[in-house]
């Protein structure tokens, strides 16, 4: 792919997460940092093979932040795990939320 291109891909990426987005803290093992996020509820194809459609809420995050499974979120008072990986484009990922009960 042409890096001209790819680089403009990104930023127009970043531009919509921040203009739709909002300020969570990601928590990636013992480290917290703030990044930008599309939080949205909806009807998604969730299982392993996408067997299934739930009412649920999904993050839209940066491929770049480099977020994983299993990482926590949190915004509005509450703890959200990312459970699953719903989609990526190679510049955003979508990623399926549980809600963190302790």
């Amino acid at each position: 792919m042409n890096t001209a291109l790819a680089d403009a891909f990104r930023n127009a990426a970043n531009g919509l997460l921040f203009t739709f987005g909002r300020p969570v803290a990601w928590t990636h093992g013992a480290e917290t940092t703030v990044i930008q996020a599309i939080i949205e509820q909806g009807a998604e194809q969730v299982g392993d093979y996408g067997e299934r459609s739930e009412l649920q809420w999904s993050a839209t995050l940066n491929q770049s932040d480099d977020v994983q499974v299993g990482d926590v979120l949190a915004f509005d008072g509450a703890r959200w795990k990312l459970s699953q990986r719903l989609d990526s484009d190679g510049f955003v990922q979508r990623f399926a939320l549980r809600a963190v009960i302790e």
